[in-house]
């Protein structure tokens, strides 16, 4: 029988064990009752089932399982049997004292539980408990695992100086870090504060600029209108001229003048030539014509003046660089046991520089931010952005029409070889240049074979020596879909069958997405 063991793995006291079952005495159906007789105790469990067996055969007495002593078979255990109290007292001091010494939850062994993780299989790595050796590790070696983590234990504490070094460099980082957030805070107030002044200014010289366009609107107005009456009297007193003229031509009633001259001819004859002269001036004098009143071309250069007063607001920008403390880490290195950590491959990003303010045929200012460079060719700009190759396409379907842009779409075959040709150039004169970068285009359809996209030949930019082409690099076309290309052999890929940028390609830090916007 395998004696019981305490909550730290060390083996029971015997007198707490009822010798019987080989468990720990306890309260309820394992309280420790003294026989009458010769004293020994047993648990209450043991006893009933002693006492129950022997009335099975008619027996009046049961003999002790310890000494043989003969007690009466009494059916009320309880009242009969007494407790071992001082049995009792011993084991609650007992589990007070293990209380403290208990395992915490990882020393039980979770194939097994209760049982406890004391051995280390050296094969596996791992710490195992009596009952793991059977199925799995019996033919291992194997070892108490307190022994087994002395050589461990002694190389983590001679790190240990070394370990609390590199803490006291992180918690200079830490504090260095707080008082850049610190300051990049009081910055951040300082210019929110400044930019509420430029801008209040700005209100305020609007405001006034409004009552000036306006007073200025009204003297504009006064002004036609002023013309306008002094055109219109001029015409009036033409009217009058003539209508004078048409009163003095019915009076000497011309039509109706004899052919003979008369005395009255002759008076009125200085009266006649008066009244042809008018009449021919009347009638050769050009019109007055009344000024046609344009408000708005009138005003202008007051309306330049209040775009060119908002337009600063356009300059405004707020940029925070952090640049963090750097700590050299100390050299440690711990043998057993050891984790390989993997390097992600970094690829610098050189921003395209702040263009100036744009508005776009639609309305819209394009997001340039994070651009790497963009040239003018179809009346459009062509924009070039550097992206992780392994960004999944997933978070690439709105990249166009989150920044106000649209995908790039060829109009000729010139217009496809020069992305082509643009985009395998770019950042050649940088360290981190990688000709395998493909370009990435949206929604365009490839045909390897014939070496065309969109239906544009683009034999001249490529050099794929390859002409058995799978659907690893043709590309249907349509919405959420992407195609690759590049310049060197192996040109044309197909992204979405990846569903990242970088196709089968593993030896490359970035790619270019091509948008396009015009202005």
């Amino acid at each position: 029988m395998t004696s019981a063991l305490t909550a730290s793995g060390q083996p029971m006291l015997p007198s707490l064990v009822c010798k019987i079952c080989d468990e720990m005495y306890d309260e309820g159906d394992k309280e420790p009752r003294v026989l009458p007789l010769c004293q020994h105790t047993v648990c209450s469990q043991c006893l009933k089932s002693i006492i129950a067996n022997a009335r099975k055969t008619g027996q009046m007495k049961v003999p002790c399982p310890y000494c043989r002593t003969p007690c009466e078979a009494a059916d009320n255990v309880d009242k009969v049997y007494l407790k071992n109290f001082a049995l009792m007292e011993v084991l609650a001091d007992f589990k007070k004292t293990e209380l403290t010494a208990a395992p915490k939850s990882s020393s039980v062994c979770p194939k097994h539980p209760p049982n406890l993780l004391q051995l280390y299989c050296s094969n596996c790595r791992i710490p195992i408990c009596q009952l793991c050796l059977i199925p799995e590790h019996q033919t291992h070696k194997f070892g108490l695992l307190a022994e087994e983590t002395k050589p461990l234990r002694t190389q983590l504490i001679s790190k240990l100086p070394a370990l609390k070094q590199r803490h006291a460099e992180i918690s200079q980082v830490v504090v260095a870090a707080k008082e850049q957030l610190r300051v990049a805070q009081e910055e951040n107030t300082k210019k929110r504060l400044q930019y509420h002044e430029i801008i209040t200014n700005i209100v305020a010289q609007a405001n006034s600029m409004e009552a000036s366009v306006l007073n200025e609107c009204d003297a504009v107005l006064r002004d036609n209108v002023g013309k306008f009456t002094a055109a219109l009297n001029t015409l009036m007193q033409h009217e009058a001229a003539i209508n004078a003229i048409e009163s003095e031509l019915n009076t000497l009633n011309v039509a109706q003048a004899p052919v003979q001259p008369s005395a009255v001819d002759v008076q009125l004859f200085s009266t006649y030539e008066e009244t042809m002269r008018k009449t021919s001036l009347a009638l050769d004098s050009p019109l007055a014509t009344p000024p046609t009143i344009r408000v708005e071309e009138d005003i202008t250069e007051m309306r330049r003046k209040v775009e060119e007063a908002f337009h600063a607001l356009k300059k405004l920008s707020v940029k925070t660089v952090y640049s963090p403390p750097t700590v050299v880490p100390p050299n440690i290195t711990i043998s057993t046991p050891s984790r390989v950590a993997i390097p992600i491959p970094q690829s610098p990003i050189q921003p395209h520089p702040t263009p100036a303010p744009v508005l776009m045929a639609s309305g819209k200012r394009p997001n340039l931010q994070g651009s790497y460079q963009e040239y003018i060719f179809c009346n459009r700009h062509v924009v070039f952005f550097k992206v992780d190759p392994r960004a999944p396409l997933t978070q690439l379907f709105n990249f166009a029409e989150e920044r106000n842009l649209q995908w790039f779409q060829p109009r000729n075959a010139q217009d496809m070889q020069k992305v082509i040709e643009f985009g395998s150039r770019l950042g050649s004169t940088e360290s981190w240049y990688c000709q395998h970068s493909w370009i990435v285009l949206y929604g365009l359809a490839t045909d390897p074979n014939n070496r065309r996209i969109a239906g544009f030949d683009v034999k001249p930019v490529v050099d794929d020596e390859h002409g058995n082409h799978t659907i690893v690099s043709t590309c249907p076309g349509g919405k959420n879909t992407f195609c690759a290309v590049r310049k060197l052999s192996c040109s044309f890929g197909n992204p979405s069958h990846y569903q990242t940028t970088r196709c089968w390609d593993t030896d490359h830090g970035y790619d270019w997405l091509v948008c396009e916007y015009t202005s």
